[in-house]
């Protein structure tokens, strides 16, 4: 096989599982469970946030120079640096990388073993994830080699039979805005935020394999993100219609990680849950083992080199070890208000420095994630009411209600297929732009 294959075929199976973790396992099933014969619609809107824009999103990055600095910084530098944090931080150690090792628990062992506690299962998780991610520059050859070939041949057994052998007819649905659930839906992937971040490693990694130039490195990392993209494309397919031949056979307030261990119980019996258990392990360790080596090189390069790559990663393990104990669905939850803020910008930086030949000065971006950020953020608050009311329910407090706040964002336009800052953001961006085209050149300093 020739290098420049061989190194797009690693690389492309590395960024697939990579971006292949926990809320890629358990959220398409239980999606297509919900829609029923209507899944096909679901999964169009759920593969354009889910799928389409981690890709592009990778490539923008590489665009703009590798890192999310550059990628974000034609708004501002600090802007960027704030940014890029806090989206690490969500991604990494305090949601993300947590949910991976929650996920396994649950699914993975909780079924077979009870007696086995969450934290030692995590313990053991996160041993396994520093041993892989420790040394940076060999983590896409080990995940791309080894994890990922393993990882797929297990979620091969559980969609190619989910096609062959359907547990049930799809159930009908009534009219709703199916579009808008699965775009929603495709948020909680978490993968358009992580691919601002897996660029760095994978640009990294791709210069590494010896592509230093930039025709070239752009040109791997575009075809490395097409076959991960096929690869994310198929087996969200296969998910969302193996939930969905489901949706007449189980009760419909099942939980994610009930449906998944019943849906493979019925398809391949014990046999199943042990097929289900691997998949679990596999998807969230290489997703774990990516996340914790991109902080790893983000905080590095953040601090200036002052903290070392091997103590980031063992504080990013360590405290995503403790927080994993909480939960699935407690980290679903509490994860919502954060993405709902943080992708609309994602997928507007994505498509601008895609299009950065064509847009005249910075302004255009401060305008346009500007705009963006005040919708965004509106329904992010709008989204925490229940948290908020959980937490002044501890005290007694009078419980709020965003109700008004939820049903005036509604009435945005474009806001039936959830992307009601769209036009904000341009608004936002050409004024912005008008404004200060005298003023500063495109980049920032």
């Amino acid at each position: 096989m020739k290098k420049g294959l061989r190194d797009c075929i690693i690389v492309g199976f590395a960024l697939f599982a990579m971006f292949f973790g926990a809320g890629n396992l358990i959220f398409p099933p239980l999606l297509g469970f919900m829609t029923g014969d209507k899944w096909f619609i679901t999964f169009i809107a759920f593969s354009i946030t889910g799928i389409c824009m981690p890709i592009l999103g990778i490539f923008a990055v590489g665009k703009a120079g590798g890192d999310v600095q550059q990628f974000a910084g034609k708004v501002h530098p600090i802007f960027a640096n704030i940014f890029g944090t806090v989206i690490m931080l969500g991604i990494g150690p305090l949601l993300a990388i947590p949910r991976t090792a929650a996920t396994t628990y649950e699914i993975g062992i909780l079924p077979f073993n009870a007696s086995i506690s969450p934290m030692v299962s995590s313990i053991v998780f996160f041993v396994i994830v520093l041993i892989f991610s420790i040394k940076p520059s060999k983590v896409i050859g080990l995940i791309g080699k080894y994890l990922t070939p393993i990882l797929i041949i297990v979620l091969a057994a559980i969609v190619i039979r989910a096609f062959i052998a359907p547990l049930g007819p799809l159930a009908p649905q009534a009219p709703k805005n199916f579009f808008l659930t699965g775009f929603l839906e495709g948020y909680q992937t978490m993968d358009a935020l992580a691919a601002m971040l897996f660029a760095t490693i994978i640009v990294k990694s791709i210069k590494e394999l010896g592509y230093s130039k930039r025709k070239s490195l752009l040109k791997l990392n575009l075809s490395a993100g097409i076959i991960a993209g096929v690869g994310l494309l198929l087996v969200y397919g296969g998910l969302l219609h193996a939930g969905a031949s489901a949706s007449t056979v189980f009760p419909k307030d099942i939980s994610r990680t009930e449906l998944l261990i019943n849906i493979c119980s019925q398809l391949w019996g014990q046999t199943g849950k042990i097929i289900l258990s691997l998949s679990i392990a596999f998807a969230c360790l290489t997703t774990a083992i990516g996340l914790t080596a991109t902080a790893g090189e983000f905080f590095k390069k953040l601090f200036h080199n002052k903290v070392s790559y091997e103590t980031i990663v063992i504080i990013v393990s360590v405290f995503s070890c403790w927080l994993a104990n909480y939960g699935v669905e407690n980290i679903i939850r509490y994860s919502v208000p954060l993405l709902e803020a943080l992708y609309p910008v994602c997928i507007l930086l994505t498509v601008m420095n895609l299009l950065d030949d064509y847009i005249p000065n910075r302004y255009y971006y401060v305008g346009g994630t500007v705009g963006t950020l005040i919708v965004s953020c509106l329904q992010a608050f709008a989204s925490t009411e229940g948290i908020a009311n959980d937490f002044l329910g501890l005290f007694g407090a009078q419980t709020v209600s965003f109700a008004g706040l939820a049903a005036s964002l509604q009435k945005l336009p474009l806001s039936s297929i959830g992307v009601a800052w769209l036009i904000p953001a341009i608004i936002g961006a050409f004024l912005f732009g008008l404004l200060g085209k005298n003023k500063a050149p495109k980049k920032a300093a």
